[in-house]
């Protein structure tokens, strides 16, 4: 839980971020409410942790030895998550190659270390 709000007071501090965020509640088509973007920071938070092996997830067949994390989720990643992994506001340092998402509607790999947010159109 401290984590989640030292993550919100950073947010909050960032305006690139929270206009990243209402054009993301935009392009999903949601409404913007506090759940809505308290559900976009946890979904966020707990991707960046993942892939930067800070938190790890049950898995039997592995049992701790996993090099790699693949994040994979249906759709393409919000221009927050985008940004969050390109700003890394913990200084969080991983030998993990897939820092990124794995869209299982499309079979791409969208790697956030090179993406330009600026000219980046959801596509």
């Amino acid at each position: 839980m401290v984590i989640f709000v030292n993550f919100v007071d950073c947010t909050n501090k960032t305006s690139c971020y929270k206009n990243n965020i209402d054009e993301d509640i935009k392009f999903y088509a949601r409404e913007k409410t506090e759940n809505q973007i308290n559900f976009f920071l946890e979904e966020h938070l707990v991707a960046y942790l993942i892939l930067f092996k800070q938190m790890t997830l049950r898995n039997e067949y592995v049992l701790g030895r996993e090099e790699w994390v693949l994040w994979a989720y249906p759709g393409v990643p919000s221009k927050a998550l985008v940004y969050l992994f390109q700003k890394n506001p913990f200084n969080f340092k991983t030998d993990n190659p897939y820092l990124g998402q794995y869209n299982l509607e499309n079979s791409k790999f969208y790697d956030f270390n090179r993406f330009d947010l600026e000219t980046w159109s959801y596509e």
